[in-house]
């Protein structure tokens, strides 16, 4: 595969039913998803590993630091 090619082809669909695949179809339906979503929507308990994963696999998503009382936590989004 060319450096191009691969830097412009799309990334690859999580197997459906997989924790990522939820992950990216929560995103897609609510705009963003949190670790407490993740967990209390999804029972995903790992929402950082899962978003390692979608990226290792192409997926362009951002993270974006919120505060709130008694810290911050993340909020992940799909890039436009």
């Amino acid at each position: 595969m060319s450096i191009q090619a691969e830097l412009f082809s799309a990334p690859s669909a999580p197997k459906a039913g997989s924790q990522c695949w939820w992950v990216i179809r929560y995103i897609e339906a609510n705009g963003s998803i949190s670790d407490l979503e993740a967990y209390t929507k999804l029972g995903i308990r790992r929402l950082a590993a899962r978003i390692y994963d979608l990226r290792d696999a192409g997926w362009s998503i951002t993270t974006e630091d919120e505060t709130h009382e008694g810290g911050t936590h993340a909020r992940y989004r799909i890039a436009a």
